[in-house]
């Protein structure tokens, strides 16, 4: 199901390894990985239209640019 232009104000998703969100068909969001412990997981965020890759990690001061 796409959301393209529908998103207005907020949604739930259940987001898993093989199920990404894609906002407005421009960015795919992913799960990598979740770490228990700390509460937190690991996203990749693509900009479908470049190809530019933004991962976030557990650590929000190891933030990439997509060049692991």
């Amino acid at each position: 199901m796409s959301y393209a232009n529908k998103l207005k104000d907020s949604l739930y998703w259940w987001l898993g390894k093989k199920r990404p969100f894609f906002i407005n068909d421009e960015y795919k969001l992913e799960l990598l990985f979740v770490d228990k412990e700390n509460l937190s997981a690991k996203i990749r965020v693509t900009n479908l239209k470049t190809g530019t890759v933004m991962v976030s990690s557990a650590d929000p001061s190891e933030v990439t640019d997509g060049q692991e």
